[in-house]
């Protein structure tokens, strides 16, 4: 299991985190979400449509954590598609999309806690 440094940290500011704060913050990471959903579902390569299918957010390990993932009983190939095998080529399809929309996503979630913490100060409208 890794290790994760700073996590006491991490949860002790959460645990600071008004609820409003908390709402603009999951409201920025559900968006982020959909929209990488959204672009693996365009770009992976479809074949029965199951694959495809199974690409969804989930709710994380943690209150402010969501997790997207693709895969499952019928689409347990997913791995396979993505990374490719000595029999097949590689189609990536979820790690592409993540690479082209994750600064996208850590700016929106960065600007919603920016402006939380400004309404928080006083200081917002």
């Amino acid at each position: 299991m890794a290790k994760v440094t700073g996590l006491d940290r991490l949860n002790a500011k959460i645990k600071r985190l008004t609820p409003e704060t908390k709402k603009e913050l999951m409201a920025a990471l559900h968006k982020g979400a959909d929209e990488l959903v959204a672009m693996q579902k365009r770009l992976v390569e479809v074949d029965s449509g199951d694959l495809q299918d199974s690409i969804e957010k989930v709710p994380g390990r943690h209150e402010l954590a969501l997790k997207v993932q693709a895969g499952g009983p019928k689409a347990f190939y997913g791995r396979w598609r993505e990374f490719g095998t000595p029999n097949a080529p590689a189609s990536p399809f979820f790690f592409v999309a993540y690479r082209a929309l994750r600064k996208r996503i850590k700016s929106r979630v960065t600007m919603a806690s920016t402006k939380a913490a400004k309404k928080v100060a006083g200081n917002g409208k």
